[in-house]
């Protein structure tokens, strides 16, 4: 039997597949895959944190965070794939790390009070191995996002940092006003992250 979310993912892809070149469109669909393996095998983590499964490389392919980036390629023409291939295999790491860092840090809460993918998190799994706090694993895992931000804003040109900043920006933005994530019941003042960055 099929399932209804493959068969509505592959509508999705043809659809964007209306308005992208067959090289992107094909690395379009291989990131998305690539991170359905990715929480295949996060699924595997033991709750203990005493598994030999390489966290790193799992978390870099789980979250979808390469697949939604280059989708910032319909932002603007100076980020199209066509004609900037280079630009994207030098930022695609950070980009990873930015989102998931960033994920991990603003989930922490939500996902300490409902237990959901708590022990799956950067923040969790760093604690536990290396024996240090909750307080500075979240301390580590948002200035390696801070950091992932400003190398991507580097490796940009002029003309594509005002996208990309808009686009980073705004994803801690709505996490933050999110009431999913639960910050303004944590901290009813935030309303803007340019302290943070």
């Amino acid at each position: 039997m099929r399932s209804p979310l493959a068969g509505a993912m592959r509508r999705a892809l043809d659809e964007v597949g209306r308005f992208c070149d067959p090289m992107f469109l094909a690395v379009y669909k291989s990131l998305y895959c690539r991170s359905v393996v990715g929480v295949l095998m996060e699924a595997e983590f033991a709750p203990t944190v005493n598994d030999e499964i390489d966290t790193e490389y799992v978390r870099a392919l789980t979250g979808f965070c390469d697949f939604w980036f280059i989708a910032l390629r319909f932002a603007a023409p100076c980020l199209h794939t066509g004609t900037n291939w280079g630009f994207w295999a030098a930022v695609f790491s950070f980009m990873v790390a930015f989102l998931n860092d960033f994920i991990d840090v603003l989930s922490f809460c939500k996902e300490a009070i409902d237990g959901t993918d708590f022990r799956a998190g950067l923040v969790y799994r760093r604690s536990v191995q290396e024996n240090i706090s909750y307080l500075d694993s979240c301390r580590r895992t948002f200035d390696s996002g801070v950091a992932a931000h400003r190398r991507i804003l580097r490796l940009a040109t002029e003309e594509q940092r005002p996208h990309l900043d808009r686009y980073m920006t705004g994803f801690i933005y709505w996490h933050l006003r999110s009431a999913r994530y639960g910050w303004q019941a944590i901290r009813p003042s935030v309303t803007s992250i340019d302290m943070a960055l």
